[in-house]
């Protein structure tokens, strides 16, 4: 696991950051932890540049191949810029390992303004009225089914892989839902990162520390798409560890990531934390599981009734499901609180088991 080392506070900034980024929440630390010593400067004052809009930037190095890495982390502990040119120059500077970096950016002073603004009004909508008090798993839950609600997958959306695609339009991809949890959760005070891999295709999806613990989460895979055109929203790849994550999704291990934690403790599983992981072959259990996921869902006014099967509850639960007994039990459970099931679902690679609601 990669430790976070104390932040040393960048130099001031020019007023021209002040009016164009009136705000400092919304990035992560994550990526500058991942770097050292000489490099944690140069990351500072490229961002104070970057965030300032400054085409020149200088800098002390021992080398130049150092550039693409720092950058890197810039671009993901900063959501929010997506107005930096892929393109940028170098040249030495009057003394030894000193480098001006020639910065290049592709909107205009006045579109950065108005961008960031929309996301920042954004952000605060979505994460109104949250309790501080709360713990940081209930803090990450309600801004993941908040976000999950207003943002609809689509690929065409003209900035569908950016934060203001997610927030502003409410219309992206997954690089897109990514960006906007991760930009949401660290205005939550909740340090997280994005991740890049393959899910079946190049994919995007989120790590996040939950009480000093790293666990995967995947925004895009909450919004469950059917083929008669609805979409339920599901917590079956909320707070995962490695395991349970890489029958699904492998990250990159070259320079489309920096160097991602190890997500291990597994203790913030969804499941296990309400009370609707069945692991005994025992039909008390199941029922249990069933009543306590039916009173989430009607509570908080999910369209679906999940539980996580794994162990013995999962050839129980076929045999039931061949049977059409499980099935049964979900309509008279639903039926007893005034829930109409529709249809159910079931997740191979999570093993989570979903009961949609009329």
């Amino acid at each position: 696991m990669v430790s976070s080392p104390e932040k040393t506070a960048p130099s001031a900034l020019p007023e021209e950051r002040v009016r164009y980024f009136p705000v400092e929440a919304g990035h992560s630390d994550y990526g500058r932890s991942t770097l050292e010593g000489e490099e944690q400067a140069a990351y500072d004052r490229l961002a104070a540049g970057i965030l300032a809009r400054a085409e020149e930037v200088e800098l002390t190095l021992s080398g130049p191949e150092k550039l693409n890495r720092i950058l890197l982390c810039i671009r993901r502990d900063y959501p929010i810029i997506s107005w930096m040119s892929n393109q940028y120059s170098y040249r030495h500077g009057p003394g030894g390992g000193v480098f001006s970096v020639h910065l290049e950016y592709t909107k205009s002073p006045e579109e950065i303004a108005r961008e960031t603004q929309a996301v920042w009004e954004a952000g605060q909508r979505l994460s109104a009225n949250l309790d501080p008090g709360l713990t940081e798993f209930d803090r990450a839950l309600i801004l993941y089914d908040r976000l999950c609600g207003a943002v609809e997958y689509d690929r065409f959306s003209p900035a569908q892989r950016e934060l203001s695609g997610a927030l502003v339009d409410g219309r992206a991809t997954c690089e897109g839902y990514a960006k906007a949890y991760q930009y949401l959760l660290s205005l939550a005070g909740i340090q997280a990162l994005t991740v890049y891999g393959e899910a079946e295709e190049p994919h995007a999806w989120n790590i996040l520390r939950l009480d000093g613990e790293y666990y995967h989460a995947d925004p895009t895979y909450g919004d469950v798409l059917l083929s008669d055109g609805r979409v339920f929203l599901s917590h079956a790849y909320l707070f995962l560890d490695d395991r349970a994550i890489s029958s699904s999704h492998t990250a990159y291990q070259d320079e489309r990531n920096y160097p991602v934690p190890l997500c291990s403790a597994g203790e913030a599983d969804y499941f296990r934390q309400k009370g609707t992981l069945i692991s005994a072959a025992s039909r008390e259990e199941l029922t249990a599981g069933l009543e306590q996921a039916l009173g989430l869902a009607l509570a908080n006014g999910y369209n679906a009734v999940q539980i996580r099967l794994e162990g013995e509850a999962l050839p129980f639960c076929q045999e039931l499901l061949d049977s059409g007994e499980l099935d049964g039990l979900m309509v008279e459970r639903g039926q007893a609180r005034g829930a109409e099931i529709s249809s159910r679902s079931f997740d191979e690679h999570t093993q989570v088991l979903s009961y949609l609601l009329e």
